[in-house]
């Protein structure tokens, strides 16, 4: 079991219609989906957002572990390895 936060500026209101949201429930991991980061290596604004409310659902308890994903190549986080 798995849970997914996500979200896209491509839903518009027409589409809201057709998407099923379900409270959030308990799961094996949290992951959270990779953004882009500025040069200096700061996440941009959206990819803040998500890591906070992957954090807040796992620190609520809906997963014991907390899954970040990287940028692939050829624009690979600015994370070292």
């Amino acid at each position: 079991v798995y849970l997914i936060l996500g979200w896209t500026p491509l839903v518009d209101n027409s589409i809201r219609a057709w998407v099923q949201t379900d409270p959030p429930r308990k799961a094996d991991a949290v992951v959270v989906l990779s953004s882009d980061a500025h040069l200096s290596g700061k996440p941009f604004r959206v990819a803040q957002a998500r890591l906070l409310a992957g954090y807040e659902a796992a620190a609520e308890g809906l997963a014991p572990v907390l899954v970040l994903t990287r940028v692939a190549p050829p624009k690979p986080s600015m994370l070292p390895y």
